[in-house]
């Protein structure tokens, strides 16, 4: 048994572009640009971010922004306001 598979492939790479796009805008700004879901983890950080972390993309996505880690003392200030806003 066989499955067409080709809307859900469509889907995805227009999904990809996207991402693309939107990363493309952080890159361009001069400024750290942070994307934090719902569950306080970072799902998007631009190029200057990484920069004055002092991290790259992939040692920074994934993580939560709030908790103990190399980026912590650079956020806990905003955990409070962060949280109010959900």
């Amino acid at each position: 048994m066989f499955h067409d598979i080709t809307e859900r492939k469509r889907i995805e790479e227009v999904l990809r572009q996207e991402r693309d796009k939107a990363q493309e805008y952080f890159d361009v700004a001069g400024v750290m640009l942070v994307a934090i879901d719902a569950n306080r983890k970072v799902s998007l950080i631009n190029k200057r971010g990484c920069e004055i972390l002092g991290y790259k993309e992939e040692e920074i996505v994934g993580q939560n922004w709030f908790e103990q880690n190399p980026i912590s003392s650079f956020a806990w200030s905003t955990d409070r306001a962060f949280a109010h806003s959900f």
